[in-house]
């Protein structure tokens, strides 16, 4: 086993007898923490070829270092002369394919009188963006990255029958973004979407509301949306103590509007059944208002004298 052997040398035309002809204990240290700085700099560019990433832990901290830069590089490489306002194509005429999937996290509340229904979904998008590609062998291997929606382009959706005024998804959270140029893109939002609420069967009714998706801008030439699946993903709903979800589809329709009748509109819509938990109502309304019925009727059996 070899041995390195740290010798500790006297400021110069001093005596080496003399402590005082040595540098502090603490000037050492920084001089070491300063050339350890620099080697680790130094051999940040070729201990990838010669070291497996799993054995640089014996290095401190060596890992962050190497991967950071290789990060730093591809980022640069990635948004140098990127335009976010240019569709990802290589030819004009060609579509960019966008793949939607709709998550319903919540159902936060059911306003009858205002008919509007207020959830907490997760719009999920894919696409391929072409001028965000790379070799991961050039890049220390690295595979996946997250980059901030605001800096590439990305599909403009809104909801058609919005209630508030606020269509758009505003939530500029990072996107997945894969070697290959896959982008995967799953933003949070509250919608607040209009619902025709009959009250005829109340509180046994049944309510079919819908969410109407699409691109604010692009045509169906320029932007091609497919549903990611026949129906929204409930895996993470949280249930509700009013509501109950009796079947929920969607479906992607193509419309011809008369002012442009070459050119196609996509869009998905989502339909919810669901069904009011009618206890609450028949134990707090129900009840007690047949109780107070049959009270008033008792009154007329009451002597008069009384």
């Amino acid at each position: 086993m070899a041995h390195a052997t740290i010798v500790v040398l006297p400021k110069p035309g001093r005596d080496k007898e003399l402590l005082g002809s040595y540098r502090p204990i603490s000037l050492l240290n920084q001089d070491l923490k300063l050339f350890a700085s620099i080697m680790a700099s130094r051999l940040g560019k070729v201990l990838p070829g010669l070291v497996h990433v799993d054995q640089i832990g014996f290095v401190p901290g060596s890992l962050s270092v190497l991967c950071s830069d290789d990060e730093t590089r591809l980022f640069s490489k990635l948004l140098k002369n990127y335009n976010k306002f240019v569709r990802p194509v290589e030819y004009y005429k060609e579509a960019v394919v966008v793949t939607v999937g709709l998550q319903l996290i919540q159902l936060i509340n059911v306003d009858e009188v205002n008919q509007i229904v207020t959830t907490n979904v997760r719009l999920k998008q894919k696409w391929k963006d072409i001028n965000l590609m790379w070799k991961p062998e050039d890049y220390g291997g690295i595979k996946k990255i997250r980059i901030p929606s605001s800096k590439i382009w990305h599909p403009d959706f809104v909801l058609y029958n919005n209630a508030d005024g606020d269509f758009a998804i505003m939530q500029e959270t990072k996107a997945l973004l894969e070697y290959t140029g896959l982008i995967t893109w799953t933003p949070p939002a509250i919608f607040k979407s209009y619902c025709e609420i009959r009250v005829t069967y109340f509180p046994f009714d049944l309510q079919n509301c819908s969410m109407k998706l699409g691109t604010w801008t692009y045509d169906g030439k320029l932007v091609i949306i497919n549903p990611e699946s026949d129906h929204p993903d409930l895996s993470n709903f949280m249930e509700s103590g009013e509501w109950v979800m009796k079947d929920y589809r969607g479906w992607k329709h193509r419309v011809d509007y008369s002012c442009c009748p070459d050119t196609p509109y996509l869009d998905i819509t989502y339909h919810f059944l669901m069904q009011r938990l009618p206890l609450y109502f028949i134990v707090n309304v129900i009840i007690p208002c047949l109780l107070f019925s049959f009270l008033t009727g008792l009154v007329f059996y009451l002597p008069t004298e009384s």
